[in-house]
């Protein structure tokens, strides 16, 4: 048997920082989904719904 090591980084329970909130911000104004934006920013799609329903980041009328 062998074991895949998890590369991804564990953000769970971290705050999001103002350059995650920017790149955020960013990904959704080139028209990115929130679970695209949740794979590229390593995120749950629960929390990038969750800032953008807050207010914390803008996002783009369509």
């Amino acid at each position: 048997m062998t074991l895949i090591k998890n590369i991804t980084k564990n953000n769970k329970g971290k705050n999001i920082s103002f350059e995650e909130r920017v790149s955020i911000q960013h990904w959704k104004k080139e028209g990115l989904s929130n679970r695209k934006t949740a794979r590229h920013s390593n995120r749950g799609p629960q929390t990038i719904h969750n800032e953008i329903k807050c207010g914390i980041t803008i996002q783009c009328k369509q």
